[in-house]
């Protein structure tokens, strides 16, 4: 540590010295998976530097006499000696021997101890209160190093570089502080070491938060007419000197944001050479916080449901905003910005990282330390939503007691506990998800896993809109966070499309029933709609659906137990046969049903006899780029290769669905991607189709041998 500038020593200590206080518990990011059939708790592997050995000197260094100024041997020792390290030292440096010892060469013996006092008994002090801490398992440190970095000009320049940790303008200081091992929250014990340049300076005042003080000693090292080394021809000798004790810091109470504090002003007379170890603790530290926060998580999510864990969870800023009137969005972190999700996964998004880097310089670390905004706000929301889902009631009651209790410890320690709640809640939500799961997601991967979440994701209650005009269910967002509410949340390619994998693929086969029936429902023109809008003004302008609609009803037969059934299923259809549209309190909206079967001809004998109809609400208010061309839709059947056709120049019938919408340049109304004619995957998919009703019919599950194409008289029954 016999370094001639600050930086190489701000740089050793801040590197091995030890974690600074608070850091952040890697366990806190344990998770629960398997082993086998059993349940277990994962731990994450970290890497970690390699613990240092630090000395003040060694016999291969120069002496800080020689370095910078001998009055430097006192706080350089206190310093290592405060490391959370293995420390050691050399012969001579207690008794400041002004120079290197020659090993081979030196011929004198050593004095006797009692003839050169030099700074053994306080290094005695400082050595012992080490092995106590390292004993007890403390590993945290707070170093803190405030202004400018004096380059070297002379010896009390050198001095101070050396050994000041702390600087502050216009002074320097050390100042470092040590908590309770990890992984536990809080110690009781830290120490504060001081050197000041000058003999009548004013040092800025040291608070600490939550915590209160207690001098241990205060003391400086008097070296006598520096320069002057002994010559002592027979006996090895120190420098002329004594440790004397000086005046002790004025400790008085304060009080900031968060309660009390304890204020600590350094005397004047400073000078260096001079430490000061003071012992401090925190009185009100409530000893169960420790095992509180990581406790009672499973059993406060064991009831949610999985609606109730996509509220938990995730919802975007629309979502959220949906639900307040506006009022409550996305979190804004300063410095940072807006979380991705308001539920838990927006904040684990940051704190994964911040945690295995142990980064509490992040923006959202110094954001907890300023107040209890990001806590107000969690428990706040949940207390909003159980009024919607009151299966959130036992999380919203599990995070309140733990937020009380953590506005009651320092701030320092805020974003250590606000990452173990959080990581903590999160994990039993997550293992919570997955238990509701199909038995292939529970032993699944952690990748397959992860895309399982997205069924949750996805799948939600929004006030806005629902499945069903008259009843408030959750459905399926088309994508986050733009299409997360009102009418364009729920879209029918993007349903059928996405439900083998949200739905089907995760075991959740009621919810994929749901949408099923939900759409089946809206048949029209022998079609679904593009966007659902609850049922109250569905759009039917896609040509594409339907034909995802038929696979993923084909899906659902072969995928889920006796999936067949749906086939007999029966909806209340929201139009009447003849396409009128009426609105949904309109007596002839749901006056008769249809069973999926019946529903599954429909579309196909409208298809066989060809489609022409203009959409409803036609214009500007239903779609202000498109020409008034593109609301009519038209599709039929080439009978010579039995494809289908469709669309229009200025319509777009498919997922390619992007409408230019520039008049400068020309392409407002215009398909960026036109897909009139016989689109590849629609004849995929109605060829899947046929060939599966074939087969049904073939086993006689499938009651209709074909259909009847009423504008030809010569042909007959088809498929």
């Amino acid at each position: 540590m016999t370094f001639s500038g600050i930086v190489l020593t701000l740089r050793l200590v801040h590197r091995h010295g030890g974690k600074p206080i608070g850091s952040l518990d890697t366990h806190a990011l344990v998770r629960h998976g398997t082993v086998g059939n059993k349940t277990a708790h994962i731990y994450p592997l970290h890497n970690q530097p390699v613990n240092p050995l630090f000395y003040d000197c060694t016999h291969d260094n120069e002496t800080p006499y020689q370095r910078r100024v001998a009055q430097d041997s006192l706080p350089t020792g206190a310093l290592v000696a405060m490391c959370a390290a293995s420390v050691g030292s050399v012969m001579g440096y207690d008794e400041l021997f002004p120079r290197l010892l020659d090993l081979v060469g030196e011929s004198r013996m050593y004095a006797k101890e009692s003839d050169q006092p030099g700074i053994g008994k306080t290094k005695a002090i400082l050595n012992k209160l080490h092995a106590e801490m390292a004993i007890e398992g403390y590993t945290e440190t707070h170093i803190h190093h405030e202004g400018e970095v004096i380059s070297l000009q002379d010896a009390l320049t050198c001095s101070i570089l050396q050994c000041t940790v702390s600087v502050r303008k216009p002074t320097r200081d050390i100042f470092s502080l040590r908590t309770l091992r990890s992984p536990g929250i809080l110690g009781v014990d830290k120490v504060c070491l001081s050197i000041v340049p000058f003999t009548n300076c004013i040092v800025n005042p040291i608070v600490l938060p939550g915590t209160k003080a207690k001098v241990i000693l205060c003391q400086r090292l008097n070296v006598y007419g520096a320069g002057k080394e002994p010559n002592d021809p027979k006996y090895l000798r120190g420098l002329e000197c004594s440790v004397d004790n000086l005046e002790h810091p004025t400790i008085s109470p304060g009080k900031d944001w968060q309660g009390e504090t304890t204020e600590v002003v350094v005397p004047s007379f400073f000078p260096p050479g001079s430490i000061c170890l003071m012992k401090t603790w925190v009185e009100s530290f409530d000893e169960t916080i420790d095992d509180l926060v990581r406790s009672g998580a499973d059993e406060a999510m064991s009831s949610l449901s999985l609606v109730d864990l996509n509220a938990l969870l995730y919802r975007c800023d629309g979502e959220e905003r949906d639900l307040s009137n506006g009022r409550d969005g996305t979190y804004n972190v300063p410095g940072y910005g807006v979380l991705i999700y308001c539920g838990l996964e927006g904040w684990i998004f940051p704190l994964k990282d911040i945690v295995r880097e142990n980064n509490l310089a992040h923006p959202l670390c110094n954001h907890l330390r300023q107040g209890y905004w990001a806590l107000d706000y969690t428990s706040s929301r949940l207390k909003k939503l159980s009024t919607l889902l009151p299966g959130l009631a036992k999380p919203e009651k599990w995070f309140a007691e733990r937020f009380q209790k953590a506005k009651n410890v320092p701030a320092f320690l805020a974003p250590k506990l606000f990452a173990i709640i959080m990581i903590t809640a999160y994990t039993a939500a997550r293992h919570r998800s997955l238990s509701l799961l199909g038995e292939n997601i529970q032993h699944g991967t952690e990748f397959v896993q992860n895309l399982a979440m997205t069924s949750i994701q996805l799948h939600g209650k929004v006030l806005s809109t629902s499945l069903h005009p008259d009843k408030n269910v959750p459905c399926v967002a088309a994508g986050l966070p733009h299409f997360s509410f009102d009418y364009m949340r729920c879209w029918g390619r993007d349903v059928c499309i996405s439900a083998r994998g949200l739905f089907l693929g995760t075991g959740r086969f009621e919810d994929a029933k749901a949408h099923i029936l939900a759409f089946a429902s809206m048949l029209k023109h022998g079609m679904i709609p593009n966007l659902l809008d609850a049922g109250r003004r569905p759009r039917y302008n896609s040509r594409d659906s339907i034909w995802w609609f038929m696979q993923l009803i084909q899906d659902y037969t072969k995928i889920v137990p006796n999936g067949i059934s749906l086939l007999n299923e029966r909806v209340k259809r929201r139009f009447p046969l003849d396409d009128e549209f009426v609105w949904a309190d309109d007596p002839k909206a749901y006056s008769y049903d249809s069973s999926i079967m019946e529903i599954i001809h429909e579309s196909l004998s409208r298809h066989a006899n060809g489609l022409h109809f203009r959409e409803a609400h036609a214009g500007v208010g239903l779609d202000s780029q498109m020409t008034d061309q593109g609301f009519n839709i038209d599709i039929h059947v080439d009978w010579e290769t039995g494809l289908l056709f469709g669309g229009s120049p200025y319509n777009c019938g498919t997922w390619m669905d992007k409408m230019g919408e520039s008049a400068k340049a020309g392409n407002k109304g215009v398909p960026g991607t036109p897909r009139d004619g016989a689109a590849i995957e629609i004849t995929g998919l109605l060829k899947s189709c046929l060939r599966w009703v074939d087969e049904l019919w073939g086993k006689g599950v499938f009651k209709y041998e074909g259909v009847t194409i009423e504008r030809e008289a010569n042909v007959g029954p088809i498929f």
